[in-house]
Parts: structure tokens; C-alpha cells; sequence
């Protein structure tokens, strides 16, 4: 079962200064909690023609235990904002956020965030307003930093988990994950620069995007030593930087507004390039560990995000029809052979 809880409450003000100014104002507040809970059991023995409602099967399983668990997260945030518009040419907007999570070490709680937006509405402008084809033409830019609160509400503080067992003490616990209370945010700093674009009462539609993200630092889970008994150990280590372009056009053969009969004809598409950095070969074990489990996924200085990790092949063994990957100490024993050579 999942119970989630919110409340909030926004106070807005809004006026027009003559013809030329308007300003806009919103102050909020939000509190939510999450929380989920389950419980089950293991039963078995169901006739053919039961429909799977537990109280149909014959007995529970040899050995089996009912299992338990819940789990909460709770998140606070005040926003404020502030939006400005002269002659619906130019606006600007500037937004402070203070947001709070449990999902972050307790000497970080909480966390201030910025945004400031611009754009200019060009078709408004006397060189423009008198082409009747334009529609609309807005050039705009924005900058901010958000923050990703995304992770186990557990991440910043240890969980015990009990024994099944019991003895003449009592019931005991033992450590199931150890937390962080030193956890950062995950914050991202964005710069985007954009192009909109409505040609011929509506029949042409074009935006245009350029951005710039840098996440930093990373949340990331470390992978612990077999001896402890422990998963993985969440740490900020790292940083993320994407670069990337995106376009949106469409195009209506077929436009018949009166009628109500449109035909849209449209392309979309992105580019981008993500590069880690700030690793430091401090990521070798979690690297190990991923090759181990056969991921492709690695964490490693000056390449993209997006990369994928393998091993060349070398082709198939006549022998047993089996494939031949070139494995890394093949890669050693050739680079030596070509010194000696």
C-alpha cells in the first residue's frame, strides 16, 4: 500500500502598470509525504479452478516466513517568483526556490535554488509587426539550478534490519544499509537558448533549442567490501557535463482551418554529448564491479555518458563455434610482443 499526503498553499498578485508594464508575483508552499508499506506471505497449493485469492490455497510453504516492510519520505519546498513585461515585448522572469528532503544527509536538508528567464516577442517589434505571415517570433534564454530528489529516502541516514531468529535475549538487528549524513544534493546548472517560431496563421511551427547542463556534484553508490555485508555506500563524487541541440518542425500540407481539416507533416530531433570528469580513478572498484556483472555502464574521465564499454571480438572458433572476445590481458601481452618485436 502506498499513502501519499500533500498540502499547499500559493498567495498571487498580478497588476498592469498602464499600457506598457505588468508584473506578476506568486509565493507558495508545499509539504508532502510518501509513504508505502507491504506485507506478505508465501502460500501454495491452489485447486484449478481457484480464481487466486489467498484463502483458496491448501497451506503455506515449507519453511516460509510472512515478510514486512515500510518505508517514508517526506520533501518541503517555498517558491517564489517574480515576472515582469514591458509592452509584451520584453519579459523576464526570477524564480528562488528553498526546497527540503529527507532523502539528503540531515547537515543538508534544505537547499536554496535559482532561475532567471528572458525572452523578446520580435514580431511585436515595428521592423516585423506589418509582415502578416510572421505569427510569432520569440527568442528567449534562461539559466538555473535545480536539484534531483530522486533517491531512497534512506541514502543519508543506516537501517537495521531484524533477525528472524530469536533467543533468550530477545530479537536482534543487524545493519542492512549504511547511510550518508554528509549527502549533497545533486544540483544542475543549466544554461538553454531558444528560438519559437509560427509562420502563415499557424501552418508553420518551429522551435529551436540549445542547451548546456552541468550536474554537480553526482550522487552515486559506491560499492562496499564483501566483508561488510553492505550493498553499496551513496557518496557525491563526480560531475556530469551535457551538451546537446534540439529542433521541433512542423508543417501542414493540408490546412483548412474552417473546415477543421489539418495535416501535420512534422521532424523532431536531438543531439547530444555528455562527458564525466572529477572521478580521479576513484571509481576503479565500482568499475570492477560493473565489468563483473557484465554492465556496460563505466565511470571514467573525459567520456560520454553514452558510451558502451565491450570487448572487441575476434571472431568465431572454428573449434567449438563459440565467439572470442579480446579480453584485457590479451590487449597487454600484445602491446608487449610489439615492443619486443
Amino acid at each position: 500500500m502506498r499513502f501519499n499526503y500533500t498540502g499547499n498553499l500559493m498567495i498571487s498578485y498580478a497588476k498592469n502598470i498602464s499600457k506598457n508594464h505588468m508584473v506578476q508575483t506568486n509565493l507558495r508552499t508545499e509539504l508532502a509525504s510518501t509513504e508505502n508499506r507491504r506485507k506478505g506471505f508465501d502460500a501454495e497449493g491452489f485447486p484449478l479452478s481457484s480464481n487466486g485469492n489467498p484463502k483458496f490455497a491448501y497451506g503455506y510453504r515449507d519453511n516460509g516466513l510472512p515478510s514486512s516492510a515500510a518505508s517514508i519520505s517526506r520533501r518541503h519546498s517555498v517558491v517564489g517568483n517574480v515576472f515582469y513585461s514591458y509592452k509584451s515585448k520584453y519579459n523576464a522572469d526570477v524564480s528562488v526556490t528553498y526546497d527540503g528532503s529527507t532523502s539528503f544527509g540531515q547537515k543538508n536538508l534544505y537547499q536554496p535554488f535559482t532561475s532567471f528567464g528572458a525572452s523578446w516577442n520580435m514580431n511585436k517589434e515595428k521592423f516585423l509587426e506589418n509582415i502578416a505571415w510572421i505569427d510569432n517570433l520569440k527568442v528567449r534564454g534562461s539559466y538555473g539550478i535545480t536539484g534531483n530528489q530522486s533517491f531512497a529516502s534512506t541514502s543519508s541516514i543506516s537501517t537495521y534490519n531484524y533477525f528472524n531468529s530469536y533467543n533468550y535475549f530477545g530479537q536482534g538487528v543487524y545493519l542492512g544499509t549504511l547511510g550518508n549524513p554528509d549527502l549533497k544534493w545533486q544540483n544542475t546548472f543549466q544554461t538553454n537558448l531558444g528560438l519559437d517560431a509560427t509562420f502563415s496563421d499557424g501552418r508553420f511551427n518551429m522551435t529551436l533549442d540549445a542547451y548546456k547542463r552541468r550536474t554537480d556534484p553526482l550522487v552515486l553508490a559506491l560499492s562496499l567490501p564483501s566483508s561488510t555485508a553492505l550493498v553499496a555506500y551513496p557518496m557525491n563524487l563526480g560531475t556530469l557535463t551535457t551538451k546537446g541541440v534540439e529542433f521541433n518542425v512542423r508543417y501542414a500540407p493540408i490546412y483548412k482551418k474552417k473546415e477543421r481539416v489539418m495535416w501535420f507533416i512534422g521532424v523532431l530531433g536531438t543531439a547530444l554529448k555528455g562527458t564525466y570528469g572529477g572521478f580521479n580513478n576513484r571509481l576503479d572498484a565500482l568499475n570492477d564491479y560493473e565489468t563483473s556483472n557484465n554492465s556496460l555502464m563505466q565511470y571514467r574521465d573525459g567520456y560520454d555518458s553514452y558510451d558502451l564499454w565491450a570487448v572487441p571480438s575476434l571472431g568465431i572458433d572454428p573449434a567449438t563455434g563459440k565467439e572470442i572476445f579480446l579480453k584485457k590481458m590479451a590487449v597487454k601481452l600484445l602491446f608487449l610482443a610489439m615492443m619486443t618485436g
